[in-house]
């Protein structure tokens, strides 16, 4: 039984825009209950009734390169989906981690109330399904998402059904806390907890990517998959193949600024760039730099085709399992006049 999560708001769509054309982009402005936020909207296929909604990473915004690229692809794609990445919530004190564990609870409550938001603005644009995707802490946000609603304990204010779960580049590390197997609270769901989230899933099919140099999610990949609680061909993995870490190759991050593809600074994260896919370039010879991997940003890209490949069989699968409203009142009130006409006719005797 789901039951009705409610924060003792209402959410708002503060500001619109109105846009046509297949791809078209559009800031909109909605809120929290808490503070107003931002997220892109992208416009797909009207005939396209599945949408996927975004969380970005610890440190970017809902314009980042990742959801940027990644919602233009998908909704200027054939198929065109509608996407819409949001802004995540960001604690008080800053955006370290150990941030985000001390104000995981709130944290969590905002994360679902932006969704929720999120969702009756979708739904409000004609797509019936949603696809929850996200890439490092936003992964952690949609599994956490994804788990509160598979538990009951949450759902949207719209009428919109989950049918499926992307997660970038997902973690390991929970904090302190991690979720119960039995959780009746919406507390109870550790935001951060990504493998403990995935273990409460049982009918949300999920693509888990990861970077093939990226060993912080790469080292998890098969306790992921064995946590997952449904039918195993439903939770797929897919490794994205990076540059080379033979020290020839640059991320691009804006402008001019060209970096080693793996970060050598002292205490730095040597591998960040392949946990963020981003594209491999290769010194000119002339001070400049030509792209030579491209893992996403075009429909063809190995993030792009995991992602429209699952959309297109898992959730898909899913979405045809699932009964429409208006098929599933019929049914049931053929079954109720049986009943009564039952009922009537054992009086009769």
């Amino acid at each position: 039984m789901r039951f009705k999560f409610f924060l003792g708001y209402v959410s708002l769509v503060i500001s619109v825009v109105t846009y046509s054309s297949l791809g078209q982009a559009a800031n909109i402005t909605l809120n929290d209950g808490t503070s107003n936020f931002l997220g892109n909207l992208r416009a797909g296929d009207p005939s396209n009734n599945v949408g996927v909604i975004f969380f970005h990473g610890r440190g970017s915004n809902y314009n980042g390169n990742f959801v940027k690229q990644v919602g233009r692809t998908l909704a200027d794609s054939g198929a065109g989906y509608t996407t819409f990445s949001l802004s995540n919530p960001v604690p008080s004190t800053g955006t370290s981690f150990n941030s985000y564990i001390a104000e995981e609870d709130f944290m969590g409550e905002l994360a679902i109330a932006r969704l929720d938001a999120a969702m009756t603005e979708m739904a409000n644009r004609g797509i019936e399904n949603i696809v929850f995707a996200g890439i490092s802490l936003g992964s952690r946000f949609m599994t956490g998402a994804a788990a509160a609603w598979e538990q009951g304990l949450f759902s949207p204010s719209a009428n919109i059904n989950l049918v499926g779960l992307i997660g970038a580049g997902m973690y390991p590390e929970t904090g302190p806390t991690t979720t119960p197997s039995n959780p009746t609270t919406l507390k109870d769901i550790n935001f951060l907890d990504t493998k403990g989230n995935i273990g409460l899933l049982s009918t949300t099919p999920v693509l888990d990517m990861y970077g093939s140099n990226d060993p912080r999610a790469k080292g998890n990949t098969d306790a992921r998959r064995l946590a997952y609680g449904g039918t195993p061909s439903q939770y797929v993995q897919a490794e994205i193949e990076c540059p080379p870490d033979n020290g020839t190759y640059y991320a691009w991050l804006g402008g001019t600024n060209y970096v080693p593809y793996y970060d050598t600074t002292p205490g730095a994260d040597r591998y960040k760039r392949c946990h963020q896919f981003r594209d491999g370039y290769l010194s000119d010879g002339n001070g400049g730099f030509i792209k030579d991997i491209t893992l996403r940003d075009a429909l063809n890209a190995p993030v792009e085709v995991a992602i429209t490949n699952f959309l297109e069989n898992q959730v898909a699968e899913k979405i045809n399992s699932v009964p429409e409203a208006s098929t599933l009142i019929l049914m049931l009130t053929g079954m109720s006049l049986l009943f009564i006409r039952r009922k009537t006719f054992t009086a009769d005797v």
